[in-house]
C-alpha cells in the first residue's frame, strides 16, 4: 500500500504541473474540451481522499488493538487491587507504564495521521476552479435557462428542453444559481431556484462537511421579496420556517423587519409580461416570415472542375441575402484531425474593440478558439481548397481559420461579420463568411438568423455559408445572427472569414442587384 501510495502521489503532482502549465487555467468553463481537466482533478481528488481515509482507519485499528491489551490489564487488578499492586512487577510496570506510556499516547492522538494527503489537497487548491469559473459557468447556464425558457425545477431534476438526462442539481447548485440572478435583480427565478432547494433540502440529511439546511435557503428568499417589497410572500415563508424552527435568532428578527414593511408597503401591482427576444429562436421553433424560394440541390458548377466529378449536397436556406449549407464537405478523420490540432493550443476567446486596439477577454463569446493557417496540416489545406471548390471565391488573401470549443451554455451574442461599421472601399472587408461544423451537438448550439428566422443546427461535416455584403458592396445588416447557447453537447466549428480582396472578377459589384445570389 505504501508503493501504491508514493506511485499515486507521483502521478498527480505530475499532472499537476501539467496543469499549471497550460493556457487552458484561464476561463476554463468556457470550453467543454477544457472541462475535462476538472474531471481528471476531481478523481485524483477522490482518490487522495480515499487514501485519507485509509490511514484513519490504520491509526483507529492501531488504537483499537491497544485498547484490548489495556482492557485485559485492568480487569486483572480489578478483581483484587491491593493484591495487584503488591506484587512488584506489576507495581514497577504501572509506574513506568503511567509514567511514559501515557505521554508517548498524547503524542501519538495529537498528530494527524494522512499528511500527505492534506499537502497534496493544499497543493491542489491553486488549480481549483476561481470566481471567474463560476461566474462563467453561472452565466451559460442562466442564458440557457432564459433562452430556451426552461424551469428551474425541470434543469434541477435533468430534464433539458423536453429531454430527460440522468443528472441533477444539488440544493447548493440551486442556491447559487439563486444567488446569481438575485445580482442580476432577477427576483422571480431566484424565487423559482430557492423554492427547488427548499424542497430538495426536505428529501436529504444535510452535508456535515458543507452545511446548507432549510433555514438558511428560507433567508435568503424573504430577503429576496423584501428586495421586490413583497413583504406579503416573505411573511407566508417566514411562518412556515417558523414552525419547524420556532426559536431561531435569525427568522425571529426577519419576522419584526418583515411586520415593518407590512405597515409601510402598498400592495403590488401585477408584472407586464415581457416582449421574448428574437434569440428565443434559437429552438427553430418562431413562426415568422420565411424566404419560400428554397431548394435543395446537387453543386455543380462553380470555379472548380471538381464539381463535375464530386457534387456537393446543397440547401439553399435563403436567396436574398444569400445563405447555402454544403453537406458532407469534410470527412471524420478531417474533423477529427482538426479538433486534436487545436485542442492544445485552445485559449479564452477575445474580441478587439476597434482597429489595432488591444484584445481584450470576450464577454459576448463564451469559447476557446484558435487561428490555424490554412497551410498547417493536411486537414486544413483539404478545407482550403474546398471552400473554394464550393464558393468560387479567392480565398488566398482572407483571414486564417478560426476554431472555437464552446463551454458551459457556450454562445455567441447577436452580431455582424464586417470588420468596418460603415462600409469604406478604401480598406478590405469580409465579403463572406464560411462556418465549417466539427461536431454534432446532441441540444442546442444553433446558429440562428435572427433577421430572417433561419436557424441551422450543427452537422458534423457541412459547412454554411452566407455573403456579408450586398451585390452594390454594401453591408447587409439583415445577416446578423447569433450562437445559440449550447444546452448538451461539445460544440466544435471552424470559421473562415473571406475578404473582398481578389474577388473582383468572380464576384464583382452590381448597384441594381440587392444580394449577391449565387445559382448552383
Amino acid at each position: 500500500m505504501r508503493r501504491s501510495t508514493i506511485i499515486f502521489f507521483v502521478g498527480v503532482l505530475a499532472g499537476l504541473d501539467s496543469f499549471s502549465n497550460a493556457q487552458s487555467r484561464e476561463h476554463p468553463a468556457r470550453s467543454i474540451y477544457k472541462l475535462r481537466e476538472y474531471l481528471e482533478l476531481q478523481g485524483n481528488l477522490v482518490l487522495n481522499l480515499e487514501y485519507y481515509v485509509y490511514h484513519l482507519e490504520i491509526k483507529l485499528h492501531k488504537i483499537q488493538e491497544a485498547l484490548l491489551d489495556m482492557e485485559k490489564v485492568h480487569a486483572l487488578f480489578e478483581e483484587d487491587k491491593r493484591a495487584f499492586v503488591s506484587n512488584p512487577v506489576n507495581s514497577f510496570s504501572l509506574i513506568r507504564h503511567m509514567h511514559s506510556d501515557w505521554m508517548k499516547w498524547q503524542l501519538y492522538l495529537s498528530g494527524d495521521p494522512g499528511q500527505e494527503q492534506l499537502a497534496y489537497m493544499r497543493e491542489t487548491s491553486a488549480y481549483l476552479p476561481t470566481k471567474d469559473d463560476i461566474a462563467d459557468a453561472l452565466l451559460g447556464m442562466e442564458r440557457v435557462r432564459s433562452v430556451y425558457g426552461l424551469e428551474p425545477q425541470d434543469m434541477a431534476s435533468g430534464l433539458l428542453s423536453d429531454v430527460q438526462y440522468d443528472s441533477s442539481f444539488s440544493p447548493h447548485d440551486c442556491r447559487s444559481l439563486a444567488e446569481y440572478s438575485i445580482g442580476m435583480k432577477d427576483y422571480p427565478t431566484a424565487e423559482r431556484w430557492l423554492q427547488v432547494a427548499i424542497s430538495l433540502l426536505q428529501d436529504r440529511n444535510e452535508d456535515p462537511v458543507v452545511p446548507l439546511n432549510i433555514i438558511d435557503v428560507t433567508q435568503t428568499l424573504v430577503e429576496s421579496y423584501r428586495a421586490q417589497r413583497n413583504p406579503w410572500s416573505a411573511g407566508h415563508i417566514l411562518e412556515a420556517a417558523l414552525k419547524l424552527s420556532p426559536f431561531d435568532a435569525r427568522l425571529l428578527r426577519l419576522k419584526e423587519q418583515v411586520s415593518t414593511d407590512l405597515m409601510y408597503e402598498v400592495p403590488l401591482k401585477p408584472r407586464p409580461k415581457g416582449v421574448p427576444d428574437q434569440d428565443h429562436c434559437c429552438n427553430g421553433l418562431c413562426k415568422g416570415p420565411r424566404n419560400r424560394h428554397l431548394h435543395c440541390c446537387y453543386l455543380t458548377k462553380r470555379g472548380s472542375p471538381f464539381l463535375l466529378l464530386a457534387r456537393v449536397r446543397t440547401e439553399i436556406l435563403s436567396d436574398d441575402p444569400f445563405i447555402a449549407l454544403y453537406y458532407d464537405v469534410l470527412t471524420h478523420s478531417d474533423m477529427v484531425s482538426l479538433r486534436n490540432t487545436s485542442e492544445p493550443l485552445l485559449h479564452p476567446a477575445t474580441t478587439i474593440q476597434y482597429l489595432n486596439a488591444p484584445q481584450e477577454l470576450s464577454n459576448s463569446r463564451t469559447a476557446h478558439f484558435v487561428w490555424l493557417e490554412p497551410t498547417i496540416t493536411e486537414a486544413t489545406r483539404r478545407a482550403d481548397r474546398v471552400l473554394w471548390d464550393v464558393t468560387g471565391l479567392n480565398v488566398s488573401n482572407s483571414e486564417k481559420f478560426q476554431v472555437n470549443n464552446y463551454g458551459i451554455g457556450g454562445s455567441f451574442m447577436r452580431h455582424s461579420d464586417p470588420l468596418h461599421s460603415e462600409r469604406n472601399y478604401l480598406v478590405r472587408e469580409r465579403i463572406a463568411t464560411a462556418i465549417f461544423y466539427l461536431s454534432d451537438v446532441p441540444q442546442g448550439g444553433a446558429t440562428l438568423f435572427t433577421e430572417l428566422n433561419v436557424t441551422v443546427f450543427p452537422q458534423a461535416g457541412t459547412v454554411l455559408f452566407w455573403y456579408n455584403l450586398a451585390h452594390s458592396g454594401d453591408h447587409d445588416m439583415r445577416t446578423r445572427h447569433t450562437g445559440c447557447p449550447v444546452i448538451v453537447g461539445s460544440k466544435w466549428m471552424m470559421t473562415r472569414w473571406i475578404y473582398d480582396d481578389g474577388q473582383a472578377f468572380t464576384k464583382p459589384c452590381h448597384t441594381k442587384l440587392k444580394s449577391p445570389m449565387v445559382m448552383a
